[in-house]
């Protein structure tokens, strides 16, 4: 919910057999669509009205994240090779940041989305020692709150800062180190996650696709 009193999330329409993004606007449930496939819904809605979610994409057979403004729904798509994406949160400047998946609940990189491209925010940060798997808050200056796991498997939780906001601020750079192995790119969720829950929205989006990608 913003400070305007609006309130997103996901809804099933009629029959329960999937679902969409809806907006209350104060008024009434607005169905804000989809990026063309069955299902979707709204994770985040920042006090200017943006909105951002996820939704499948024609075939439903994958999903990507979304920034809807306006009426408008933008598709946020993954960082290379990734064939799914969500956006969690989007701040007062248009940024919106969340993190490719494989398709299967497992987060693969923490991405920033600005000005229509798309960033694996691992590519951003120099040698690191944490692989940065979600990327969950993004202040509205800019500083990006991470989950991230260690070589040997650790989970960390990293704040990413602006370089400009950090040289303000007094705060030096990390020192530089190892960055984690290329191939540790899928990372399993390892904390405790209400979204985890079978029960939720994206748990019914799981169950729903994987079959087909499987087959």
């Amino acid at each position: 919910m913003n400070s305007r009193g609006e309130v997103v999330g996901g809804s099933d329409l009629r029959g329960d057999h999937t679902f969409h993004p809806f907006l209350w606007n104060g008024r009434r449930l607005v169905d804000l669509g989809t990026l063309g496939g069955r299902y979707g819904a709204a994770n985040w809605i920042s006090d200017p009205g943006a909105v951002a979610g996820f939704s499948g994409v024609p075939g439903s057979q994958a999903y990507h994240g979304f920034l809807w403004e306006n009426g408008t729904m933008r598709d946020l798509r993954p960082t290379g090779k990734a064939r799914c994406s969500i956006a969690w949160v989007v701040n007062t400047r248009g940024q919106a940041v969340g993190d490719d998946t494989d398709c299967q609940n497992n987060n693969l990189a923490a991405v920033l989305w600005e000005h229509g491209a798309a960033y694996d925010l691992n590519t951003l940060i120099g040698r690191f020692p944490v692989h940065l798997a979600e990327a969950f808050y993004i202040s509205n200056r800019g500083e990006i709150a991470c989950l991230g796991t260690l070589p040997n498997g650790d989970l960390r939780v990293v704040l990413l800062v602006p370089t400009g906001l950090a040289a303000r601020q007094g705060l030096s750079a990390a020192p530089a180190t190892s960055q984690a192995p290329a191939q540790q790119r899928a990372a399993a969720r390892g904390v405790p996650d209400p979204r985890d829950n079978p029960t939720s929205l994206l748990g019914q989006l799981a169950t729903t696709i994987r079959p087909r990608l499987q087959s």
